[in-house]
């Protein structure tokens, strides 16, 4: 432990004129320690500090490697990342504090993926190369692939966890669509159905990320061509009516409306017949036809000079009639 103490402090003093040295020394002992997780799979304060080390590694470096020294870390983490999950995916423990570990271990994982994302972001090695094998994207999805199936309800009860896990969720969304939401659409599912959770479970800070993890989602699928072929596509359409529920029966915070109204423009560029339909449905659902006039008038108002062609403009204005739309119907109307 000592030397993975010290190997951690190497990596976070590193600076953009140290960085080759240490990465010299520091990324033949990465698969080593790799390696080492499957020996001490067991002692989960040696795997927490790998991981950590790992961490430091990609919080400190990653931005200034060059194309082929990010490679071999993007290597070094796959096959991290796959040890990690050798020997705890279906892991059963009776450990008292078993629970608390594995949120440690998730929470310095999606520390760490979150840090080699920004490498698509934040480069600083400008040497123009392309890369030629692992990429930031490949990791990350590789990563969010062992992680959802730890990730249960319980864990996401703990507020850092949570928050970091739709941080993640949602950069990942933005950063690298084509990879989660086409390439790896079994991920995608799983992301879908913490997102479904999100929207209702974990309070007001976690509702906007949700929402915009659906904008991002639906915004990649309007614009990709011939989307309607994606399985993708089928599972973000049940979204546009569960969304439009919550808003109609005042489940969605205040503070989370302006980004629910961004979401539910760019659900509707996607699905635009089934937002008609939904429509229908929930003003027909209505017992009293007073209330069924007004919810007719207000979803009127609410597409009234809107074109659904993924514009920001004409997301801007949606957002206005929306704003309005919210307020009228809150006046009137409550669906449980």
């Amino acid at each position: 432990m000592d030397i993975l103490h010290k190997c951690i402090g190497m990596a976070s003093g590193a600076v953009i004129n140290t960085t080759p040295t240490i990465f010299a020394v520091l990324h033949p002992m990465l698969n080593e320690f790799s390696a080492l997780i499957g020996v001490y799979h067991n002692y989960q304060i040696i795997v927490h500090l790998i991981i950590q080390l790992f961490v430091e590694f990609s919080k400190k470096m990653l931005c200034f490697l060059r194309v082929e020294e990010s490679d071999k870390f993007y290597m070094s983490c796959y096959q991290m990342v796959d040890m990690y999950a050798r020997y705890n995916i279906n892991r059963v423990s009776l450990d008292s504090d078993a629970e608390d570990q594995c949120y440690q271990d998730l929470y310095v994982f999606l520390e760490l993926l979150t840090h080699v994302m920004s490498k698509e972001v934040l480069d600083l090695s400008s040497d123009g190369k392309t890369t030629t094998g692992k990429t930031a994207g490949d990791v990350c999805v590789y990563g969010l692939q062992v992680i959802l199936p730890l990730m249960t309800i319980d864990l996401l009860k703990f507020p850092a966890l949570c928050l970091q896990y739709y941080k993640y969720a949602g950069y990942m969304c933005e950063m690298v669509p084509l990879k989660l939401c086409i390439e790896n659409v079994d991920i995608f599912k799983g992301v879908l159905t913490t997102i479904e959770l999100g929207l209702t479970m974990f309070g007001h800070e976690i509702t906007p990320m949700c929402t915009d993890f659906l904008q991002s989602a639906a915004s990649f699928l309007y614009r990709h061509e011939n989307c309607t072929m994606h399985e993708a596509y089928n599972l973000l359409k049940p979204f546009l009516k569960f969304l439009m529920k919550l808003i109609l029966s005042c489940q969605i915070n205040s503070d989370a409306l302006s980004s629910t109204g961004h979401a539910l423009y760019t659900l509707i560029c996607c699905y635009p017949e089934e937002f008609q339909q939904i429509s229908m449905q929930l003003i027909n659902d209505q017992a009293d036809t007073s209330v069924m006039d007004r919810l007719h008038n207000a979803f009127t108002l609410l597409t009234a000079g809107i074109d659904f062609n993924g514009t920001h403009a004409m997301k801007c204005r949606f957002k206005n009639n929306f704003d309005s739309f919210t307020t009228n119907i809150r006046g009137f109307l409550f669906i449980k």
